[in-house]
């Protein structure tokens, strides 16, 4: 079974647009990058469950990208699972992740502070962390440097100093939200940042990892090595659908030299548990 925790949908005419973005910056793309796309990747059965959410940068968008979200939840009855989204929090972003909780029932919300450049100690931000303490859900968050940085395969340098993104710039958020929970995509950017990465894990039994887009930073060894490191208990899969080819990322997990413990943890077990997905009685 397979879980996938990080997952963007897009409508077509704005599907072709994230897709031409993602090609100029050397990625490859999977054959269909739209909502529908993954919707029938899940129908050939290559993943079980997914936890979804449409990315926008924009505030005036925000309401309608957490409704349609909220629709197609309804397409796969009980395999999907919506995820707000804010962009950049402001005075608003409170009730409209209540309004995503206990109206749209999301299981948890999606913040790209990378693309907003907005840390996550900025004081809108910290109100957004104490909200969902308070509704109980995870949230769910660009980790590492900026994408444009990670898909380019870009060495650590200046270019980092300032990335509100990086793993450091969550200590201060885990210390005044100890009850957070917290799941950073792409390893938190381990490949750049993995003393930081390992402090904060080690800091916080609440913080998780999703192992979107991992081969950026890594090759099979050393993501293998990394999770002997931190265990299989503190990651969980993530595609970032459309931001690869996501057929083949999950070919590549599968062929992982992972023992069954640790592949069926980070495949789905981790995120049944942290998420509280109510899974079918038979796959649990």
């Amino acid at each position: 079974m397979l879980v996938d925790v990080h997952v963007h949908v897009y409508p077509p005419h704005i599907a072709v647009r994230i897709s031409e973005h993602i090609e100029r910056m050397g990625v490859e793309s999977g054959e269909t990058t739209d909502a529908g796309g993954y919707l029938q990747l899940m129908r050939e059965g290559l993943i079980d469950y997914a936890l979804i959410n449409e990315h926008v940068d924009v505030q005036r968008l925000v309401e309608r990208a957490n409704n349609y979200v909220a629709e197609l939840v309804n397409e796969i009855p009980g395999r999907l699972f919506g995820m707000a989204i804010l962009t950049r929090p402001d005075d608003s972003s409170p009730a409209e992740l209540t309004r995503c909780v206990k109206e749209l029932n999301f299981i948890g919300l999606k913040f790209q502070g990378a693309v907003v450049q907005t840390p996550p100690t900025d004081s809108q931000c910290m109100r957004v962390w104490e909200k969902a303490v308070e509704l109980g859900i995870p949230v769910l968050a660009h980790g590492g440097p900026h994408q444009e940085e990670m898909y380019r395969h870009m060495p650590p340098n200046s270019l980092f100093e300032n990335e509100p993104a990086a793993p450091a710039e969550w200590f201060g958020v885990v210390r005044e939200f100890p009850d957070l929970k917290l799941v950073l995509a792409h390893l938190a950017g381990a490949a750049w940042y993995r003393d930081d990465v390992l402090r904060l894990l080690r800091e916080n039994p609440k913080v998780m990892l999703d192992n979107s887009l991992w081969y950026l930073g890594m090759d099979a060894d050393e993501f293998v090595s990394f999770v002997g490191e931190v265990g299989p208990d503190r990651i969980m899969f993530g595609s970032d659908y459309p931001g690869g080819n996501t057929p083949k990322d999950i070919d590549r997990f599968w062929k992982l030299p992972l023992d069954d413990d640790a592949r069926e943890m980070i495949a789905w077990r981790n995120a049944a548990s942290f998420f509280d997905l109510p899974l079918l009685k038979e796959d649990v």
